[in-house]
């Protein structure tokens, strides 16, 4: 089973179970980051939302069960 990042037009981070094809939601609170001149980092926020991502797939896989998981 993979969990696989999905899209549905929320602003919600969508995770999808390969198997069952259920959805999972995920809220990122933006990682705003700002330089020492105000300016955003536009680097760390993409490094941070890449880390939340990794963080809910393996959140969802170990919360979500499904009929195609053993266990």
């Amino acid at each position: 089973m993979a969990m696989l990042l999905g899209d549905d037009g929320t602003f919600d981070t969508v995770i999808v179970c390969s198997e069952c094809g259920a959805e999972m939601r995920f809220n990122f609170d933006g990682g705003h980051e700002d330089t020492w001149d105000g300016e955003t980092d536009l680097d760390a926020q993409e490094k941070a939302y890449d880390d939340f991502v990794a963080w809910a797939k393996e959140q969802a896989a170990d919360d979500h069960e499904c009929e195609g998981k053993e266990g």
